[in-house]
């Protein structure tokens, strides 16, 4: 999979923890093994110092850099991180960190990308669900119904801003994380998918939200039938027999 990336941020201590993370423990599982061993062995760091060598990961190209060991950053790191971002663009690089702790064999908890989701959600950042479910291919994450229900909660923080262009935002992002938490179900990525975009949760903060774009922006009537689409959908006895709670 492609080499997690970082953009500036908001906070120099947030950005010198992520080029911490990407040069100690990202870069490592895309290296050959002749190229660990010049990093890893320190017989062998005199040959970078004195003749830089640079190596392409994906369309980056990345200097190979001396360094005694890989470095596996506990998941608590992961936590730091978060709580370090304070502006919604800071919050981009979450989906890269947790692609970068499954590259680097160290899996994120579900309580881990729960919390991160949940505070990115409050600053109207919802669409990093979205996001790290576009990398599934790559971070083989599946996600479990306490995370899509974060997600979904986030939406409905971002549908509360009074603009037209917040709630249009907050209705199509719904309905996309519907779309791929329906595809997830299909990736075999989990023995045993919970069907969750059959979930009451989902589909009843769908039928929110439309309802209200509807009331604040089509003189209250229902754009489309959507809204009472979803209410029928989550109705179904379907949907309710695939609930399981949240843990």
């Amino acid at each position: 999979g492609p080499l997690p990336t970082f953009n500036p941020t908001s906070s120099q201590d947030l950005d010198s923890l992520l080029a911490r993370f990407r040069k100690q423990m990202f870069t490592e599982p895309h290296l050959l093994e002749r190229q660990r061993l010049l990093t890893q062995k320190k017989k062998n760091h005199h040959f970078l110092e004195e003749d830089p060598i640079y190596f392409p990961i994906g369309n980056q190209t990345v200097q190979l850099t001396p360094k005694l060991v890989h470095h596996n950053f506990p998941r608590k790191m992961f936590t730091k991180a978060v709580h370090l971002m304070k502006v919604p663009s800071d919050f981009d690089a979450i989906p890269e960190l947790v692609l970068g702790y499954t590259q680097s064999g160290s899996k994120l908890l579900d309580k881990n990308i729960c919390m991160a989701v949940r505070r990115a959600g409050i600053t109207g950042r919802a669409d990093v669900l979205i996001k790290i479910l576009e990398q599934a291919e790559h971070n083989k994450i599946h996600i479990p119904m306490s995370i899509a229900r974060e997600g979904f909660r986030g939406f409905i923080v971002t549908a509360k801003l009074p603009s037209k262009h917040a709630v249009i935002k907050a209705v199509r992002g719904a309905r996309q994380l519907r779309n791929l938490l329906g595809k997830q179900d299909t990736l075999g990525l989990d023995p045993e998918p919970v069907k969750i975009a059959k979930d009451p949760v989902g589909l009843g903060t769908l039928a929110g939200i439309t309802s209200e774009a509807s009331r604040k922006f089509n003189g209250g009537l229902d754009h489309g039938g959507y809204t009472a689409w979803y209410v029928k959908k989550m109705f179904l006895p379907e949907s309710w027999d695939s609930v399981k709670d949240e843990q």
